[in-house]
């Protein structure tokens, strides 16, 4: 027999001399370090599980390292009797816990293959664990038993203030008990219990959310047989504090505008906010308000009334402190504008912008759009098709109706002013006209940036298209072309882009066309040959080609002999 006692990861060789024939059989026995539970709840230790997986649902199943020292980096799930093994998803916890899950079916027997590493090695291990066998639920014959409780968080817990806490309960009975957790005050608390061992352990669990208070919880339990109840106390950690996170500052605002002053501390006890302006204390009005969540001081309407020295005073048992800030009010202007022209004239059809500067005025003036037709008396809404934004006004397509005054107003509290645009319509009737047509030829080198302008004027406004074409077949144009609003098409160049472009206009009237030849200067660019050595019988004749792909201006071609004694000689 050969024992081996703590031994190294390696392999290990065993030599066995004999005089006559004979036969050896080898067997292995070792214990794997880790530790596996099954739960049906996600477990938070091995404690908190069963060595046997709850058939028929999904289980989770907890891997406990600690004791070892591997690193696991993966999982599979190997079925009694079968060859597959299924790939499991390993989420790595504190303190070497590693989890998983997997649907284990009623009479399934399985094992677990671990694949992983030595930290100290850093040798790669690949381990099976033992065959793990459901649980088995139909049980005949149980003994009634009366329940008892066990928490598993036996130590007095200190929480941190805020956080979330969660506690868990073992119980043992049947038939089933109920399990319930009570605070002090004899409320229920909202948990979880679920069936661990058949036929009579379960485990239940209680998640205290945003804890802020020392407190003791009771896990009791009942069935027909009696009752139980064990406790727990948990005491939550808060120091005294008193950081200031923000203090105010002076400040100017606007007449009419808006403003804040910060002034914010986070204390334990919570400490008091009070806001003083001149020396008397804020209450909310239409003009000042404090906000109750963040006790910031709003100024909600700037005005003589609310400028001045403002104090925040912050108390509480352990500390106090006070911080001021002066907030002054800036100078108020009447407002005036101006306009570019008081006339403009559009062609029917035709877009325009309208705008309405604003020179000065203080607090910022609004600004407002009114219409008088040619024969109106009073100024109205906008026509249709005319969209005020602020100070400019869009005439998309000029109408017949568009024509009249228009008037930009601006105002604030200390006055208005306003300024008017006369806006008339001339309807002429044009066909399409190109007038940069000075360009008809263009040469250009692969991947420069070919810009083709094309300025059309008609009334009414013309439909404009860009086409090319190669030996006058039209060619479709690919995604590199583009054209813009004003009918400039772009591009960059290729080797295939050379040819005649026409830009097309067209209306009710006429049309107009202009052609513009483009060039596109390419370097000659040869096949490389499928053989770069030919074997040929002396005397005999040899065919050489050279082709050609491509090249702008057409190429012209010659050949060199390379003598073995690096002369060269022109052939053709």
């Amino acid at each position: 027999v050969l024992r081996l006692s703590e031994p190294s990861a390696g392999e290990y060789t065993i030599s066995v001399r004999c005089r006559n024939k004979t036969s050896a059989t080898l067997y292995k026995r070792y214990e794997l370090p880790l530790r596996f539970g099954f739960s049906t709840k996600t477990p938070r230790s091995i404690n908190e599980t069963s060595t046997q997986p709850m058939p028929g649902r999904p289980n989770k199943i907890l891997i406990d390292a600690s004791q070892s020292k591997m690193k696991l980096e993966a999982i599979h799930l190997q079925v009694t009797n079968e060859v597959e093994k299924k790939v499991l998803e390993l989420k790595e916890n504190p303190s070497d816990l590693y989890l998983t899950e997997a649907f284990v079916g009623s009479d399934q027997e399985f094992r677990l293959w671990i694949k992983g590493y030595d930290l100290d090695t850093l040798k790669e291990i690949v381990v099976s664990s033992q065959s793990f066998v459901p649980q088995q639920v139909a049980v005949m014959d149980t003994t009634w038993i009366k329940p008892e409780s066990q928490i598993l968080d036996t130590e007095v817990k200190t929480i941190e203030f805020g956080f979330n806490a969660t506690f868990a309960c073992k119980v043992t009975g049947y038939p089933a008990p109920e399990v319930s957790w009570v605070n002090e005050e004899g409320e229920t608390l909202p948990s979880e219990t679920t069936l661990l061992e058949v036929p009579s352990l379960y485990i239940s669990y209680v998640t205290i959310e945003n804890v802020t208070t020392n407190s003791t919880i009771y896990c009791k339990s009942k069935n027909s047989e009696g009752d139980d109840s064990q406790s727990i106390n948990f005491n939550v950690h808060r120091p005294y504090t008193f950081e200031v996170l923000q203090t105010p500052e002076d400040q100017t605002i606007e007449y009419g505008g808006e403003g804040k002053l910060f002034c914010q501390v986070s204390a334990y006890p919570v400490a008091e906010t009070k806001w003083y302006h001149n020396d008397t204390i804020v209450t909310s009005s239409d003009e000042i308000q404090v906000d109750l969540e963040t006790n910031a001081l709003w100024i909600k309407n700037m005005t003589l009334n609310t400028f001045g020295e403002y104090k925040c005073e912050l108390k509480n048992e352990v500390n106090e402190k006070t911080f001021t800030a002066f907030v002054n009010i800036s100078g108020i202007e009447a407002p005036q504008v101006a306009v570019d022209t008081t006339n403009v004239v559009l062609k029917l059809g035709e877009w325009s912008y309208l705008e309405c500067r604003i020179i000065k005025g203080k607090p910022s003036p609004m600004i407002t759009w009114t219409f008088r037709s040619e024969d109106g008396y009073e100024f109205a809404s906008l026509p249709d098709g005319v969209i005020a934004d602020d100070g400019k006004l869009k005439i998309a397509t000029a109408q017949p109706n568009h024509k009249g005054v228009y008037r930009c107003e601006a105002s604030n509290v200390e006055g208005h002013h306003s300024a008017d645009i006369t806006v008339q319509l001339q309807c002429i009737i044009d066909p399409p006209t190109i007038t940069n047509g000075d360009q008809h030829t263009l040469t250009v080198k692969e991947e420069d940036d070919v810009v083709l302008p094309c300025k059309v004027d008609a009334s009414p406004p013309a439909t404009v298209r860009w086409e090319m074409s190669q030996d006058d077949v039209i060619i479709s144009l690919d995604d590199r072309h583009r054209t813009d609003h004003r009918y400039t098409h772009r591009f960059k160049a290729l080797w295939k882009d050379s040819g005649n472009y026409h830009c097309i206009a067209e209306n009710s009237i006429g049309r107009a066309e202009k052609t513009i030849t483009v060039n596109v200067l390419v370097a000659p660019y040869i096949e490389a040959p499928k053989e770069k050595t030919v074997l040929a019988r002396t005397g005999g004749n040899l065919v050489l080609t050279c082709n050609v792909l491509f090249g702008n201006p057409v190429p012209s071609t010659k050949w060199e002999f390379i003598a073995t004694d690096s002369s060269t000689k022109i052939l053709l």
